[in-house]
C-alpha cells in the first residue's frame, strides 16, 4: 500500500480497472441505480479513480494490492518477461486478478496458431495453480470474489473454464460492445 504510486506508474490501467470496478459493484449491489457521476474519470483513465470512489462511498476501496514481476535475465531475448501478476484485495470484499502473464519468452507463437489475441508466447502453466491458491486463500479469509478483466472477448472461454462468468452489468454490456476489457467474476463464499 506505500507504493501505490509506483505501482501506478507501472501499471494504470490495473489501477483504474479496480476503481471501475469497485465503482460498478456499489452501483449494483448496494444503490440499484444507474448513475453518471464518475463518468469523466472513466474518460480520462486517471489510475487514481479508485479515490473517487472511496470519497463517494465512504469505503476504502483497495486493502491491500501486490505486484510481481519476474524477468530471464538474457541479453538475446527481444522480451524477457516472463511472468506478471498484481493482486488486490478490493471493496465490497473482493480478490481482484489484474495483468496476470506466464509465459515462456524462449517460445514465441506464431499469428496464425494465437488462441487470443495478445497470446504472442507459450503460456508456463501456472494460472491454474495460482487460481487454485487464490481460491483457497478466498474461501478461507470468506472472500466473495474472484474477480478480473480479460482484454478480449475471445479470452472469456480460457476464464470460464476456472468458474469465471461475465459479470451481469450494464458495465458489461458496453465493454463487450466497444471491445474493451470485460469484467469477470466467479463467487468464493
Amino acid at each position: 500500500m506505500d507504493n501505490l504510486s509506483e505501482i501506478a506508474r507501472q501499471e494504470p490501467e490495473c489501477l483504474r480497472d479496480i476503481g471501475e470496478q469497485a465503482w460498478i459493484h456499489y452501483m449494483v449491489e448496494v444503490t440499484k441505480i444507474k448513475s453518471k457521476k464518475l463518468c469523466s474519470y472513466f474518460d480520462e483513465s486517471d489510475p487514481f479513480l479508485f479515490r473517487q470512489v472511496e470519497t463517494l462511498i465512504k469505503q476504502k476501496v483497495i486493502q491491500d494490492i501486490v505486484i510481481f514481476r519476474s524477468r530471464v535475465v538474457d541479453h538475446a531475448l527481444t522480451k524477457s518477461l516472463c511472468g506478471k501478476l498484481l493482486l488486490a484485495r478490493t471493496y465490497p470484499n473482493n480478490i481482484h486478478i489484474a495483468d496476470v502473464e506466464f509465459s515462456n519468452p524462449y517460445k514465441p507463437v506464431r499469428k496464425n496458431e494465437r488462441r487470443y489475441s495478445c497470446h504472442e508466447f507459450r503460456s508456463l502453466g501456472l494460472f491454474s495453480t495460482l487460481f487454485d491458491n487464490v481460491l483457497r486463500h478466498s474461501k478461507k479469509n470468506k472472500i466473495s470474489k474472484i474477480t478480473l478483466s480479460v482484454p478480449s472477448l475471445d479470452q472469456t472461454k480460457y476464464f470460464e473454464e476456472h468458474g469465471f462468468s461475465i459479470e451481469k452489468t450494464e458495465f458489461s454490456k458496453h465493454q463487450i460492445a466497444s471491445g474493451m476489457s470485460i469484467p469477470m467474476e466467479r463467487q468464493c463464499i
